[in-house]
């Protein structure tokens, strides 16, 4: 008895390409409200329902964007606070008379 065995598919290279992008899952979260859903704890899922698809985004976005301007904030603070122990600058005083007569010629 001959049976014929279930080929899969060849994978195309977006398809590859998407796969091989979606690491931590973010791609898959954002198309994929379902996915999304069960990403979330049991108790978030019960209000899950009750958030907009465009909310849904808006968080995932906002995500997206805190963790890829992490490195940036920390690298601009570090250098503030490294600067904290430089001198600012100060502003000469002006040449009025009788200010810094010391440089006067007095022959």
């Amino acid at each position: 008895c001959a049976v014929d065995a279930v080929v899969p598919a060849k994978e195309t290279f977006a398809q590859k390409t998407f796969r091989w992008l979606d690491v931590a899952g973010f791609l898959t979260r954002w198309y994929s409200r379902k996915a999304w859903i069960q990403d979330l704890e049991p108790v978030m899922r019960m209000g899950g329902m009750m958030i907009s698809e465009w909310e849904r985004k808006l968080h995932l976005w906002s995500n997206m964007m805190h963790l890829f301007f992490t490195p940036f904030s920390l690298w601009y603070g570090w250098g503030q606070f490294t600067h904290m122990a430089h001198k600012p600058p100060v502003a000469l005083c002006p040449e009025y008379a009788h200010v810094n007569e010391r440089k006067q010629d007095f022959n």
